[in-house]
């Protein structure tokens, strides 16, 4: 869906420090500042997407790491999964969809937790389309300095590019875009409250 990660950018410019028993020189890093997410840049293959993708960074807790301990962390957590019916490409009436945005406290959890079987069985085969969204927890989703370096509320943007992609795409699944319901478990929920009140995230 898009990328919100920073990076590390080595420079050459390092500075030699005199210490009491020699001179040593290091190595200068720079790093880019938060951002919001972006979209993802077009490609031209293929792309499977059959497993879910890293969750989000976040602190290692027993609850969570028993369900979520086998899949992998990363900054480049920001995607999301759609559960669709079958559908025929002569349909002409679309299938209403249904946002699930995960839990967590805003500092864990992942849309992995939520599986995919029981989506697909019991409300795939009534003709909904499910998608569950990922977006940052914890320090990379909320940190904030108060200012332009690092405004916050990182995962509340991740979500609202996420709708964004669902109302830009969701009729090449057969999905309504004008049919959409979201919702969301514990912080989940309290997200979707805010985004309802959220100017950027209504259209």
């Amino acid at each position: 869906m898009g990328h919100g990660q920073s990076h590390r950018h080595p420079e050459e410019d390092s500075r030699v420090v005199n210490t009491k028993y020699g001179q040593i020189l290091g190595r200068r890093f720079t790093f880019d500042k938060r951002q919001k997410p972006e979209p993802p840049e077009p490609w031209e293959n293929v792309r499977e997407t059959k497993k879910f993708a890293p969750r989000s960074i976040q602190k290692d807790m027993f609850i969570i790491e028993k369900t979520l301990g086998g899949y992998s962390q990363s900054e480049d957590c920001l995607y999301l999964n759609v559960f669709a019916p079958v559908w025929s490409p002569q349909s002409s009436t679309g299938f209403a969809v249904l946002v699930f945005i995960h839990g967590g406290g805003f500092v864990s959890d992942s849309t992995v937790k939520y599986g995919d079987v029981g989506i697909c069985e019991h409300l795939c085969t009534k003709e909904v389309i499910v998608v569950t969204v990922q977006y940052r927890v914890g320090y990379l989703g909320f940190f904030s300095t108060g200012d332009e370096h690092c405004y916050g509320n990182f995962a509340l943007w991740d979500q609202t590019l996420a709708l964004k992609w669902i109302q830009d795409n969701i009729s090449f699944f057969n999905g309504d875009p004008t049919n959409v319901t979201v919702m969301g478990q514990s912080a989940g929920g309290a997200s979707v409250d805010l985004l309802s009140i959220c100017p950027h995230s209504r259209g």
